[in-house]
C-alpha cells in the first residue's frame, strides 16, 4: 500500500521548476532539471515522509480499522504533476479523493474510473484537460462530483446518468460543449454547468430531480424559452436558479408561488442579459424578502422587463 501511494504522489508532484536567475544568467538546462528533481522529492517528502506510517497522517490520509486507505486528501497541496494510472491499485477502499485547488495538468486517466467505492471526487481548480469520459459511468457509488476551474472539452457526458447516487455535480468554467444530457434517472440536489459553451434549449427533464435545491445553467449559449414548469422545480421547493448570460427569449413564467404563503424555498432567480421580452408578473416582484411574505433576495433582470425594488442592483447604471 505504501509503495502504492508513493507512487501516486510522486506523480502528483510531478511538474516544472522554476527557472531562476544568478549573476545575471539563467540557470542551465542540467540545473533545471536538477531544482526540478530536488524540489519533486521535497514535496513528495512532505506529503509521505519517512519513517511515519501514512495512516497516521491525519490531515492528508484516512484509513479504516484494517490499516487500508479510504481518503486522499490534497487539496491547496502546490501539486504540479498529473493523476497517475496507479490509483487504481486502491479501488478496493478509497472513498475519497481530493485534489482540488492545485496545478494539476493532463487528462483524468480511464484508471481513476475503476474506484468502485469512490464517494467523493474533488477536482476543481486544477489545469486538466481532455474530455470526462463516459466511463465516469462505472462509479456508481459516487455522490459528490467537484471538476470546475479546469479546461475539459467537448460535450458533457451522458455517463453520469448511471451514476444512481450522485447529488452534487458541479462542472463550471470550463469549455464543455452540447446540449444538457438528459439525467432522468439520477436525484440531483446540486448542479452547476455555468460558465461553458452549452448550447440547445432548456430541457425539462430537469424537472426529474425532485431533490434539485441549487441549479447553475449561467453564462453558456442556451436558446428558446423558460419552461412554465420549471417554477415547479425540484418538487417545487428550488432555492436557486442561475440562467443569466444566455440567449434566452420569451418572458419569465410569472408563478413561482406554487401554492406558498408564505413562500420559504426560493432565494434566487437571475436571468439578466438575455433577450427576455414582456413585463414581470406582480407575482414575481412579491417574492422580495421586504414583503414580509417571501424569502427572496436575489432577482437579476434586464430593466426594460423588470421594475421589482430586487431588480434595482442590475438596472443601475
Amino acid at each position: 500500500q505504501r509503495y502504492s501511494l508513493a507512487t501516486v504522489i510522486f506523480a502528483l508532484t510531478d511538474g516544472p521548476t522554476v527557472t531562476t536567475t544568478v549573476g545575471g544568467a539563467s540557470d542551465g538546462p542540467d540545473e533545471r532539471r536538477r531544482r526540478a528533481r530536488e524540489e519533486r522529492y521535497l514535496r513528495a517528502a512532505d506529503l509521505l515522509p519517512s519513517g511515519i506510517d501514512e495512516c497516521e497522517l491525519k490531515k492528508t490520509i484516512k484509513c479504516n480499522d484494517e490499516g487500508k486507505i479510504t481518503e486522499m486528501k490534497f487539496r491547496k497541496k502546490e501539486l504540479k504533476g498529473y493523476i497517475p494510472k496507479e490509483i487504481n491499485k486502491f479501488w478496493l477502499t478509497l472513498k475519497k479523493l481530493d485534489l482540488s485547488d492545485n496545478d494539476l495538468r493532463g487528462e483524468i486517466p480511464d484508471a481513476l474510473f475503476d474506484l468502485y467505492w469512490l464517494e467523493g471526487l474533488y477536482l476543481k481548480s486544477n489545469k486538466l484537460s481532455g474530455t470526462i469520459s463516459s466511463k465516469v459511468s462505472k462509479l456508481t457509488s459516487l455522490k459528490e462530483f467537484y471538476a470546475g476551474e479546469n479546461d475539459f472539452t467537448g460535450k458533457v457526458t451522458w455517463g453520469f446518468g448511471s451514476c444512481k447516487n450522485i447529488r452534487t455535480l458541479s462542472l463550471y468554467k470550463n469549455k464543455l460543449t452540447g446540449p444538457i444530457p438528459d439525467w432522468s434517472s439520477l436525484d440531483l440536489f446540486y448542479l452547476d454547468l455555468g460558465h461553458n459553451k452549452l448550447t440547445g434549449t432548456l430541457t425539462e427533464s430537469l424537472l426529474k430531480h425532485r431533490p434539485l435545491r441549487l441549479l447553475y445553467l449561467n453564462n453558456n449559449e442556451l436558446t428558446g424559452t423558460i419552461p412554465i414548469s420549471y417554477t415547479t422545480m425540484g418538487n417545487r421547493k428550488l432555492k436557486e436558479i442561475h440562467l443569466n448570460n444566455n440567449q434566452l427569449t420569451g418572458e419569465l413564467p410569472g408563478d413561482w408561488w406554487n401554492g406558498f404563503n408564505p413562500q420559504k424555498h426560493l432565494l434566487a432567480i437571475r436571468v439578466e442579459n438575455n433577450n427576455l421580452s414582456g413585463s414581470f408578473d406582480k407575482k414575481v416582484c412579491e417574492l422580495d424578502v421586504r414583503g414580509g411574505k417571501a424569502e427572496m433576495v436575489e432577482l437579476g433582470a434586464d430593466c426594460d422587463v423588470c421594475s421589482c425594488r430586487l431588480c434595482e442592483p442590475y438596472c443601475t447604471p
